[in-house]
């Protein structure tokens, strides 16, 4: 895997009856901090019925939903990507993580850029996701 290939900060825009909830706006204003930080773009996914004419998904189902997000996570490469702490997150979220085999921190209270000493690394690794519980 080559982790060059990997840029912005995604977020799941979640809508229900074509409204966007409001966790959405949310977790835009926490992207839109990641992505200063590490210098990227972000971008909302939306996924539903009568957005913009692009899907044919009219209520939330989880197989759906899993498979569209993770083709967009596979073609278009996120750094990150945040999900709302929601119902349909809860079940979508774990779904996505294990579809792309990447991990996943649930009910993070803090997110922010900086750097990590792995175990065995010689040097910190810059730029990377901190996540609090």
């Amino acid at each position: 895997m080559n982790l060059e290939q990997y840029k912005g900060v995604f977020i799941y825009a979640q809508q229900v009856d074509n409204k966007i909830d409001a966790i959405a706006l949310e977790l835009l204003g926490k992207a839109n901090d990641l992505a200063a930080d590490l210098g990227t773009d972000v971008t909302a996914v939306l996924i539903g019925s009568d957005v913009k004419g692009l899907v044919e998904l009219k209520e939330y189902r989880t197989e759906p939903y899993t498979h569209a997000l993770a083709s967009v996570i596979n073609e278009y490469k996120p750094d990150i990507l945040l999900v709302g702490a929601t119902a349909i997150g809860r079940d979508l979220g774990p779904r996505v993580s294990a579809r792309v085999a990447t991990g996943l921190t649930a009910d993070c209270t803090v997110l922010e850029i900086g750097e990590f000493k792995a175990r065995g690394d010689k040097e910190p690794r810059q730029g990377q996701l901190l996540m609090t519980r």
